[in-house]
């Protein structure tokens, strides 16, 4: 399983930073959404509960409506299709190392900040 860059969150945590992958957010968002579609929840009362549990790391609206309608027809499976192609980046030794460095040197830094940095460095993921 591949990682994108932007499924990285970055969680401070006691003085500790814990790597949380996107991926894994969206696979269990995935199943809340389809257990809210079994128990007979419309769409608007899925995705204001989404909204209630993640807060700013819920999927987008159109995504949750997208999931949405696929579960209403028919479909069982919640892992994420097949893409095709090469991922544009993904999570490497290097990676995780210049991130460590960038949290070292810049502690106090937001993970918006970082990213906006990280994204237009001359160190590629």
């Amino acid at each position: 399983m591949t990682f994108h860059l932007l499924e990285v969150k970055l969680l401070r945590f006691k003085c500790q930073y814990v790597f949380v992958i996107g991926a894994k957010m969206s696979f269990e968002q995935r199943a809340n959404i389809k257990f809210c579609f079994k128990i007979g929840k419309t769409f608007t009362e899925t995705f204001q509960l989404m909204k209630q549990v993640y807060g700013d790391d819920c999927l987008s609206r159109s995504r949750v409506h997208e999931w949405f309608q696929r579960f209403q027809s028919g479909r069982e499976d919640i892992n994420d299709d097949e893409h095709v192609g090469q991922p544009k980046s993904v999570i490497t030794e290097n990676s995780i190392e210049t991130v460590r460095e960038f949290i070292k040197n810049q502690p106090k830094s937001s993970l918006k900040f970082m990213e906006t940095l990280m994204r237009y460095s001359t160190l590629k993921f």
